[in-house]
């Protein structure tokens, strides 16, 4: 598993706002704040690399029509599905039949006195398949709470918790997290960059597999090493793009203005969304003219806004 890469599916992901947007049924998603950078990321004629594990709804919540389309585009590709758990059961019955499907991540948020999903819902989802795993959203003040459901359930491997960072707020990847802090164990702590992921829990955990995670409780507990969270360095990503694209004579390829972009800008590499960032602004500020190549659009028409806003599922500025 150490060597899967995860892949997104940006034919069905694309550039649909999700369908919870606006109703406030995930509090503290940050999915909505950067849907603008989705969209630029995503429109065109992105397509699915041909090899990787695929990961189905992570962006937005997938319906299961989208689950359909993706076994359509790919029936035997393996993949896991991050769901809200608001389908209808036998939907979920189905997704955990498939052999193609390496787990089913059900996101469980903390609302008002009790969870959403339900408690009976989760406690269905864990009995129904060994390939479930309960994905709960934690702040230091749900903790306690969730801490509770965790032990509830007497499955504590079968839960994986991802801290939820506040949007613009510390880089927090690779801390203790609110369930560590309380001394609680789960089986798989979502708390790095994907690329990373083995270094937390010394498996790639999105890729774990039923047989997997009923090996969890007889390994040694995984220990990671721990920072104190650091503040983020913020860059203007369209005045950084714009300048390289300009002294590189107004057009370039992807390549070149990486280079550029790190020649004039030192130690950004540690930002392990950079090139995306670029590759964002540069469609906002540019005007594709061949494959991978770009053009600065007229000075008039270009208009530069130094961002501030966050990639929080990246961890980076």
């Amino acid at each position: 598993m150490r060597g899967q890469r995860i892949v997104e599916v940006p034919e069905i992901e694309g550039s649909l706002p999700c369908q919870y947007f606006g109703k406030n049924l995930c509090a503290g998603c940050y999915s909505e704040d950067v849907y603008r950078i989705r969209r630029v990321k995503v429109t065109g004629r992105a397509r699915t690399p041909r090899k990787g594990l695929l990961r189905a709804g992570v962006w937005r919540e997938w319906t299961y029509e989208d689950w359909k389309r993706l076994k359509q585009l790919f029936p035997e590709r393996r993949y896991f599905l991050v769901s809200r758990g608001l389908w209808k059961p036998e939907h979920y019955e189905e997704v955990l039949r498939d052999p193609s499907c390496v787990n089913l991540q059900v996101s469980t948020w903390h609302v008002g006195d009790g969870f959403s999903p339900d408690r009976q819902t989760l406690q269905w989802l864990l009995s129904t398949s060994p390939k479930t795993i309960i994905r709960l959203l934690t702040t230091q003040e749900n903790a306690p709470s969730f801490a509770g459901l965790v032990k509830e359930t007497g499955m504590w491997w079968r839960f994986m918790e991802t801290p939820l960072r506040k949007h613009g707020g510390m880089k927090t990847y690779g801390t203790e997290t609110p369930l560590q802090a309380l001394g609680v164990r789960v089986g798989i702590r979502c708390n790095t960059p994907c690329e990373d992921c083995t270094r937390e829990n010394g498996i790639l955990g999105c890729a774990a597999t039923a047989r997997m995670l009923e090996r969890i409780p007889s390994l040694p507990e995984f220990r990671p090493e721990r920072h104190e969270p650091t503040p983020k360095v913020r860059y203007a990503w369209s005045e950084i793009t714009v300048k390289a694209l300009r002294s590189l004579g107004g057009k370039a390829s992807l390549r070149e203005l990486y280079e550029r972009v790190k020649e004039q800008n030192p130690g950004i590499e540690k930002n392990a969304m950079w090139q995306i960032r670029v590759r964002s602004r540069v469609q906002e500020v540019g005007t594709n003219v061949g494959r991978g190549r770009w053009a600065l659009k007229e000075p008039q028409l270009v208009m530069v806004k130094a961002r501030t806003t966050g990639f929080p599922h990246r961890e980076s500025s």
